[in-house]
């Protein structure tokens, strides 16, 4: 009985080192993961600020302050990716808004 005892109590001191274990591995993929969106929108910035560097300077601090505030506030990865996707397409559609109003202005004057 002792030594059912005593293998029972080594497999629950093992099922609990798995599990802290598995919470270990899940909190390392959730920094890994943020680490990795992280590096995305860093790279988006920087091909969607090539030009200037002065702009490029101001949006990286811009960036880095709202990579802060979304560790804190824990924004989703799809989120996070939709603003990527808003900051690589932000050039090409400021440029196609402002060739649609320049046509409406020229339009609204015949």
């Amino acid at each position: 009985v002792e030594s059912l005892k005593a293998e029972l109590e080594e497999i629950r001191l093992e099922k609990k080192k798995i599990s802290d274990d598995q919470i270990n591995i899940q909190n390392k993929n959730v920094t890994l993961e943020r680490n990795y969106l992280e590096l995305q929108e860093n790279v988006t910035l920087n091909k969607a600020s090539q030009e200037d560097p002065k702009t490029s300077e101001e949006a990286k601090k811009s960036l880095s302050e709202l990579q802060m505030t979304w560790k804190v506030l824990g924004v989703s990865k799809s989120e996070r990716e939709c603003v990527r996707r808003q900051i690589e397409t932000a050039l090409e559609d400021t440029c196609r808004r402002k060739l649609e109003e320049a046509t409406n202005t020229f339009v609204e004057t015949i």
